[in-house]
């Protein structure tokens, strides 16, 4: 198979006369197969925005969406849109670091919107003498199903790819605990790092195998 790909990324980044900073980062992208059997178009747009107060503190604001046209001989036609907003602070003082955000998400496919809900972070690192630091850290995530996740549908001799209409997303969590020191000898610096995490997920994706005959496979929350 042959495919065209084109994309064009145009930027902007300025800063205003009280020194916030502002981001705007674009996209179009192309692909096509020059035998016809798909035709993808992506449209993306990011806007973000920081403030800093001072040294203490900085404050990051952003939304983004990514409007897709999907057109594929095993897929369909479908048009999306992905999105959301966030926002993100980060205080620095003396012995102590903590950052925190959260974001919200929108999906749409066809003409159909999935409910989404808002996910959160949060870190500390935490210097508790000179050289000897803790960390913390705490992050969902929420992923929703891929456009060939949904509606795959394809054959490969005896088998079969076969979509699935109910998949429902993935989300989950990630916990983080860690110590780490440093060691500074003359002109060397090195650190020894001890750290446990802590990983869940709801309705994980994974592509399995149904067993029976004739073979298929699909997209399934496990």
């Amino acid at each position: 198979e042959r495919y065209f790909y084109a994309y064009i990324d145009p930027k902007i980044k300025f800063i205003d006369k009280r020194n916030n900073v502002h981001k705007i980062y674009t996209r179009v992208y192309r692909q096509r197969n020059l035998e016809g059997l798909t035709n993808f178009w992506i449209f993306r747009v990011d806007y973000q925005f920081r403030h800093d107060f001072g040294k203490l503190v900085n404050l990051v604001v952003g939304v983004n969406n990514e409007h897709g046209m999907v057109k594929d001989g095993t897929l369909g036609t479908h048009q999306t849109d992905f999105g959301g907003g966030f926002i993100a602070a980060e205080l620095n003082w003396k012995w102590l670091k903590i950052n925190t955000g959260v974001r919200e998400e929108f999906v749409r496919l066809d003409s159909a919107i999935t409910p989404t809900i808002p996910v959160v972070r949060f870190g500390l690192n935490f210097e508790i003498r000179k050289y000897n630091n803790i960390r913390a850290s705490f992050g969902q995530s929420f992923r929703v199903p891929s456009i060939a996740e949904r509606f795959v549908t394809y054959k490969l001799g005896d088998i079969n790819i076969l979509p699935n209409y109910t998949i429902r997303p993935e989300r989950g969590f990630t916990f983080e605990l860690g110590y780490k020191r440093t060691i500074a000898l003359k002109k060397w610096v090195g650190y020894w790092d001890a750290v446990a995490f802590w990983t869940e997920f709801k309705d994980m994706i994974e592509f399995k195998f149904n067993g029976r005959y004739p073979p298929a496979f699909q997209s399934q929350n496990v």
